[in-house]
């Protein structure tokens, strides 16, 4: 089942929120129903956002209220969400024109999922395939993004650990206006996370225990409160100073196994650029002072292999 109102949105332009549930056909649901399986499939993707509401927030209420409420209830919540929307974007620079889609959608004849899509317009010709202000559509779908294109959604329910929303946002540097909408905190992504842990390692253990601690750390995924969490059960020392794992009340990005020991540090001077993944740091000792200069000892298991550049 598919419930749906549909409003467009344009800045500084004055708001005509939907009259009623939005008149769809066949090709339309399938259209909107193939942008919610998109969207939720962002959830197992590998580089996916983590995200949560503002303490003391309405909007999780307002969404709920979605799953059983009547017709009438449903107009009422969705054109709250559009005014919401809509200030926010006045607020903002230059957001695209586009149609706000608040669905509530099942398998069955129950309500099991509410979205929220904010479908930019390709072209501001939109506007012109508007009946008397409503949308239809069947007569804007080749002006928006196709499904899997989608710009700037959430979805809820989110069963994963730390997050509440399933979101997607294709510019969340340039274009928060949405999240700060439905007053929804975003992680970091999960590279920004996981350059952000290196860097503590670094900074907080011992160089003696860092290959070690990298190492251990490599091993490890989920939500980086918790990967952090485990990490201090071994490593007391190391801290949590950077938003992209979770200081600040921010929300932490998702660690992906395997993939914090890809970083390297890079020593330099006179000249000479020494590069050493961290997981081999253990190999390296120094740099330290010695006769008036400063010197480092490489440990290899195999000859070093000489090379130009």
């Amino acid at each position: 089942m598919l419930r749906a109102t549909l409003t467009y949105l344009e800045r500084h332009v004055p708001l005509r929120v939907a009259a009623g549930l939005a008149e769809l056909e066949a090709d339309d649901v399938g259209f909107l129903m193939r942008h919610i399986e998109k969207l939720r499939e962002e959830a197992t993707a590998e580089s996916s956002l983590l995200s949560r509401f503002h303490l003391g927030s309405g909007v999780p209420d307002l969404l709920d209220r979605l799953l059983g409420s009547s017709d009438d209830e449903f107009v009422k919540v969705s054109a709250g969400l559009a005014v919401r929307l809509q200030g926010s974007m006045d607020q903002s620079t230059n957001p695209k024109v586009g149609v706000l889609a608040v669905l509530a959608s099942g398998d069955g004849d129950t309500a099991e999922v509410v979205s929220v899509l904010k479908l930019d317009a390709i072209s501001e010709a939109a506007s012109y395939r508007l009946e008397d202000g409503q949308v239809r559509l069947t007569a804007l779908r080749d002006l928006l993004p196709a499904p899997g294109q989608l710009q700037k959604g959430l979805s809820v329910p989110d069963r994963r650990d730390g997050s509440q929303a399933i979101v997607i946002d294709r510019n969340i540097v340039a274009a928060k206006y949405f999240f700060n909408a439905f007053e929804l905190q975003v992680s970091a992504s999960s590279a920004q996370a996981e350059q952000a842990l290196s860097e503590a390692i670094f900074k907080s253990v011992p160089r003696t225990k860092r290959a070690a601690a990298i190492q251990f750390a490599s091993t490890l995924s989920g939500p980086s409160e918790q990967v952090i969490a485990e990490i201090q059960n071994r490593y007391p020392e190391v801290g949590i100073e950077q938003a992209a794992l979770g200081a600040g009340g921010a929300v932490g990005g998702f660690i992906r196994q395997n993939k914090v020991a890809g970083h390297r540090i890079r020593y330099t001077g006179d000249g000479i650029v020494v590069v050493v993944p961290w997981d081999r740091l253990g190999q390296v000792a120094g740099p330290r002072q010695a006769g008036g200069g400063w010197e480092m000892t490489i440990s290899f298991t195999a000859r070093p292999q000489e090379d130009t550049s």
